[in-house]
């Protein structure tokens, strides 16, 4: 059995196209085997690309699923993704989004 438990959320703020970012550790802690991340309904951009980093938060790069395709969120709508080993984690927004917009991140435990 599968069961989420709010975490976190990230923000784009004012003007910008990249939220913040969290840390895996907030993951790990809960024992996620996987992430639930919810875009807003409303984007100026289109979606939303997912990134992570290796090195602590220093580099970005967008997250990928085989066989090389950027994960992304649509305006509206909630991807669930496998939880694979990185440091942080954002989102980057096709434009830049007026005003600050707030996605929902959920860790996924079995039971």
């Amino acid at each position: 059995m599968r069961a989420g438990v709010l975490l976190d959320s990230l923000t784009i703020a004012n003007s910008a196209d990249t939220s913040d970012s969290i840390k895996a550790e907030v993951f790990q802690r809960q024992g996620c085997v996987g992430l639930n991340i919810q875009a807003p309904a409303t984007l100026d951009g289109t979606q939303l690309t997912v990134q992570i980093s290796l090195d602590g938060g220093t580099t970005f790069a967008d997250w990928q699923s085989p066989p090389g395709t950027d994960i992304t969120v649509a305006q509206g709508k909630a991807i669930t993704v496998a939880f694979s080993g990185w440091d942080e984690l954002r989102v980057k927004s096709n434009s830049a989004e007026t005003p600050a917009r707030t996605i929902l991140v959920r860790g996924v435990r079995d039971y």
